[in-house]
């Protein structure tokens, strides 16, 4: 595939192959779904560096593994996968992990929260 912009003069132009959500205003940025995979796969690490009570640690795995489930699907449902990142979000602050871990964590979960049209 190939974009030919001859005369660029728009404050934004976006040119992509494959699925995409646009979000504009401050802080706004394009995070295409191979990104919020990749990025779930930073929580998904990161989420192993921390020292969690088992039951926490199992609670926030299986959001996570719901979320990639979801984002591995064709078409996947963003409303369930906001519904995933506020759980796990919820037991991450609950447990003290978003500070513990600080942007290492909260980067990839706010790109993921960004993707998703959620303010975070």
């Amino acid at each position: 595939m190939t974009f030919n912009v001859h005369n660029p003069r728009a404050e934004t132009i976006n040119m992509v192959a494959g699925n995409q959500t646009s979000i504009s205003g401050p802080g706004a940025q394009v995070v295409l779904i191979e990104n919020a995979r990749r990025e779930l796969d930073h929580v998904r690490q990161q989420l192993y560096q921390l020292d969690l009570h088992p039951r926490t640690f199992a609670a926030a795995e299986q959001e996570i593994d719901s979320m990639g489930e979801e984002l591995a699907s064709s078409r996947p449902n963003k409303p369930a996968l906001a519904r995933h990142l506020r759980r796990l979000t919820t037991l991450l602050q609950g447990a003290g992990a978003l500070t513990a871990a600080g942007q290492a964590l909260m980067a990839p979960l706010e790109s993921l929260a960004h993707w998703l049209g959620m303010q975070f």
